[in-house]
C-alpha cells in the first residue's frame, strides 16, 4: 500500500511538473544504479521502484542523493 502510494505522487508530480530528463542524463543516472549496493535486478532496493522509469523523470532523485 505504501508503495502504491508513493508511485502515484510520483506520476501526479511527473505529469503535473515533470519531463522526460536527456539521454545523457538518463545514461549517467542508470550507469549510477547499475554500480550501486543497493540496487536488486531492476529495482532500487531503498525505495522499491522500477529504475528504467524512475531514472527517465526529471521529478525524481536517488533517495541516496546519488543523482
Amino acid at each position: 500500500m505504501k508503495r502504491t502510494l508513493r508511485f502515484l505522487k510520483a506520476v501526479f508530480k511527473y505529469i503535473f511538473f515533470g519531463n522526460t530528463v536527456t539521454f545523457e542524463k538518463y545514461t549517467s543516472r542508470i550507469l549510477t544504479c547499475n554500480t550501486c549496493e543497493y540496487r536488486k535486478i531492476s529495482r532500487c532496493g531503498i525505495c522499491k521502484c522500477i529504475l528504467i522509469k524512475k531514472a527517465k523523470w526529471s521529478t525524481e532523485d536517488c533517495p541516496k542523493n546519488k543523482w
